[in-house]
């Protein structure tokens, strides 16, 4: 696409999405300033039953977080509170699907991607105390915000891990977008920071922090197949629920499909416009 172009389309994105979902969530959600764990204010956002911080990064326009929470609401939280009227208003559709891919009390949830942490909150509200939320998140700025919203909200069933998953254990390097910081994904060359890369397995069976599986989340900006490579041994013993975004790479319904019933052939997967939903029964 020629310059002028790409300097059109971008100023056309920033009018129809960032600047108009971002006034939508100022206008809706935004609660004001409290006082975070450091001692500094932090803007607050109030997402239906939730409490979300947006901690201050001189690098991150609010506004793209903004944009930010909108998508999520619309996607997560809005499907719940209306589920008659609900139309997939932003394209990717929910985590939860049908009665099968559902969160219960007590699941034991591993969010991969947990941007500013609204499917874990809805999720640590819907496993009870029973249950339990590992939030992973590469980014430290997004790691800072989860914290601050943990903290504001009270969980005790939220574990935030700033790691990424992959197919390896060992580091990775990570583009970072700050127009669209849950947008940010491995092996970028330009805005790049390194991360501490692990599989799913390692940190369920080397380091013991995750017990068991019941539910998988999966938004790692195409790197969702590397990750499930890395659980192989999680989801053969677990076989747990899968929700699984398939719209980074062309390739991504087949590949992925072929990954999961590679491990475990007894899965039902269900085709989302975005999403690979899976179950065994």
């Amino acid at each position: 696409m020629p310059r002028y172009f790409r300097g059109v389309s971008q100023k056309l994105k920033k009018v129809l999405f960032y600047d108009r979902f971002a006034a939508f969530t100022k206008k809706k959600f935004y609660k004001g300033l409290v006082r975070g764990m450091a001692g500094k204010d932090v803007k607050t956002y109030g997402i239906g039953p939730l409490l979300i911080c947006l901690a201050h990064d001189e690098k991150i326009p609010t506004a793209a977080l903004e944009w930010n929470l909108s998508r999520e609401y619309l996607d997560i939280v809005y499907p719940i509170e209306n589920p008659k009227h609900f139309r997939f208003i932003l394209a990717e559709g929910p985590y939860e699907l049908g009665e099968n891919i559902v969160l219960e009390k007590g699941d034991y949830v591993v969010d991969a991607g947990a941007s500013l942490g609204v499917f874990s909150f809805l999720a640590a509200n819907r496993v009870g105390n029973d249950g339990h939320v590992f939030a992973i998140e590469p980014v430290d700025f997004l790691c800072k915000c989860l914290k601050e919203s943990i903290h504001m909200n009270k969980f005790e069933n939220v574990t935030v891990l700033p790691v990424a998953l992959g197919a390896e254990n060992g580091s990775g390097s990570m583009n970072i977008d700050y127009e669209d910081p849950s947008s940010s994904r491995l092996g970028g060359i330009s805005r790049e920071i390194s991360v501490n890369l692990k599989t799913l397995d390692k940190l369920v069976f080397e380091e013991k922090i995750v017990r068991r599986v019941n539910f998988i989340k999966m938004d790692i900006e195409g790197s969702e197949r590397e990750a499930l490579l890395g659980a192989r041994e999680t989801i053969s013993r677990f076989k747990p629920k899968l929700s699984i975004c398939a719209y980074h790479r062309k390739d991504d319904f087949e590949v992925l499909s072929n990954i999961i019933r590679d491990i475990e052939p007894r899965y039902n997967l269900i085709y989302g416009k975005r999403k690979i939903y899976g179950y065994v029964d």
